[in-house]
């Protein structure tokens, strides 16, 4: 807030794993009447333990841990807007298994749905996005795993320069991933490093996007280079 961000963009759950059940929903509760009316988005487990999937082979894989979440996010709903974002979609196929299980939590809680979004962050979602967004309420472009992957390394070796040498075909996927969101009428915002960037953060707004979500110690900077006029 101090930075003039406009809420809570993305709220990663991963320190979450394991949480009992009455925590997590408290937690949540809390985190949501803080965030104010722009509301979160909560992205679903990612690493939340070694040996264990990322992403949509969680709901198989740990049905119960994943049934608490989504009961602890619909809950949460009571305090403010809440997303459920899902992280590690390669194919649209992944996402109705996810609607199935939300639909059921909300209805034996008798709570609304929740919006389920794609994170858009591997070559083959972000050359492909069109069928996952179409699967989906909304998008977000995942710029640390996608960076690193198309660089070839590691996302924890990942430094500027080598986030430089990407860039170019960055943009282009995102110019393609921006016609995708158009053709399809969903919001697609764009997280992680990259995002800092003043003249990526202007390009994103040429684009079309709608948000970006960044460290906290970069909203000031992005904030500021969002306010720059248009040539």
């Amino acid at each position: 807030r101090a930075a003039a961000a406009e809420g809570v963009g993305l709220l990663r759950s991963d320190s979450l794993w394991g949480t009992p059940g009455p925590t997590l929903a408290s937690l949540l509760l809390r985190t949501v009447e803080a965030a104010g009316p722009q509301g979160l988005t909560l992205r679903v487990y990612d690493r939340p333990a070694p040996g264990l999937p990322r992403g949509p082979a969680l709901l198989s894989a740990q049905p119960r841990a994943t049934e608490a979440l989504l009961e602890a996010a619909c809950r949460a709903q009571a305090a403010g807007p809440l997303r459920l974002l899902l992280p590690c979609v390669v194919r649209a196929e992944q996402v109705g298994p996810w609607r199935d299980a939300i639909a059921r939590t909300a209805a034996r809680l008798g709570r609304p749905p929740l919006q389920l979004g794609v994170m858009l962050e591997t070559p083959a979602a972000a050359l492909m996005p069109s069928p996952l967004l179409a699967a989906a309420d909304f998008g977000v472009v995942g710029t640390g795993d996608l960076c690193a992957l198309l660089g070839g390394t590691d996302r924890e070796a990942l430094g500027d320069a080598e986030r430089e040498a990407v860039t170019p075909i960055l943009m282009r996927l995102l110019a393609a991933i921006s016609g995708a969101a158009a053709a399809t009428h969903r919001v697609v915002e764009v997280a992680g490093p990259a995002a800092r960037h003043p003249a990526l953060v202007l390009a994103l707004r040429d684009l079309g996007f709608t948000g970006v979500c960044v460290a906290p110690a970069d909203v000031a900077p992005v904030r500021h280079a969002l306010r720059a006029p248009r040539a």
